[in-house]
């Protein structure tokens, strides 16, 4: 077995944990983290990993393997020999037939195959290698049309730093808003999310919440992002973990109560622009 630890140890859960226990483990080892730790680097992997079903699956069949191979294999070769009922008298020497018209070393009589059956057979295995082949063939050129399409490692950073710049602005906006200019507020909205999150997410909660209530409450939400550090990278959707500052006035409160938050927040490149598909928060205090 391996003495690093597994990605499991990292973030202390067990191998069977569920996806939202792993979830919660991860948020928990890293909630008091400054982005730029390296600690919060490595529990990213590992949440990375571990929250991917995919990746998760491959990385526990390499583990298994890793396993099976430190582990010694007992060989046992066992002699059979025959019983004496199995011997049965045969010549001491093989004996080779030969026939008038035929081929020194040809073997013919009833326990060989026919010239025309012997063609047969050599004809169906060359198709077989054919068809082989041409599988083979098709299965390179897939591979490398693949090979081709896939972001380089250089597009891959080059993305996920333009995700990671454009993501504080993002939910700066997404997580603000002024009852003085909720036409203002909805605007700055609709510029930083795709039209998939602001139907789902964003617009049944400033319909429901937001629009009847700010008038009341006089509520004005100025968001900040302090800390931000890059969760999953990719070329055109990456995840980022921000914490967030809330100051927060209403009719009842004239000096802002600042509320912190943590958040997950998955970018999506559309068109030229990095904009929010996805937002998982959690309050801090």
């Amino acid at each position: 077995m391996s003495a690093n630890p597994s990605w499991y140890d990292l973030l202390d859960v067990d191998s069977t944990a569920s996806a939202d226990e792993i979830r919660a483990a991860w948020k928990s080892a890293i909630a008091e983290l400054d982005p730029t730790d390296r600690r919060f680097r490595v529990l990213n992997q590992a949440a990375e990993v571990l929250l991917d079903p995919e990746g998760r699956a491959e990385y526990d069949a390499a583990r298994l393997a890793e396993r099976s191979e430190a582990e010694p294999t007992v060989v046992e070769e066992v002699a059979q020999q025959p019983s004496r009922d199995q011997v049965t008298d045969a010549p001491a020497e093989p004996t080779s037939v030969e026939q008038e018209g035929t081929s020194p070393g040809l073997v013919t009589g009833a326990g060989a195959p026919s010239s025309t059956t012997a063609g047969r057979l050599a004809g169906s295995a060359g198709v077989a290698l054919l068809a082989i082949l041409g599988l083979l063939a098709a299965a390179l050129v897939a591979a490398c049309i693949w090979k081709a399409q896939e972001p380089t490692d250089d597009q891959v950073t080059d993305a996920t730093a333009d995700a990671l710049a454009a993501s504080g602005p993002a939910v700066e906006a997404l997580l603000s808003y002024d009852y003085r200019d909720l036409d203002g507020t909805r605007k700055a909205v609709d510029a930083v999310t795709t039209d998939e999150y602001r139907k789902k997410s964003y617009d049944p909660f400033f319909e429901g919440v937001i629009e009847p209530n700010a008038g009341n409450t006089k509520t004005i939400v100025q968001a900040e992002v302090v800390e931000a550090g890059i969760v999953r990278s990719g070329d055109d959707r990456v995840q980022v973990f921000v914490l967030v500052n809330r100051p927060t006035t209403n009719a009842d409160t004239k000096e802002p109560v600042v509320y912190r938050d943590s958040a997950t927040v998955t970018m999506e490149k559309v068109g030229g622009d990095w904009l929010i598909d996805a937002l998982d928060t959690d309050n801090l205090d």
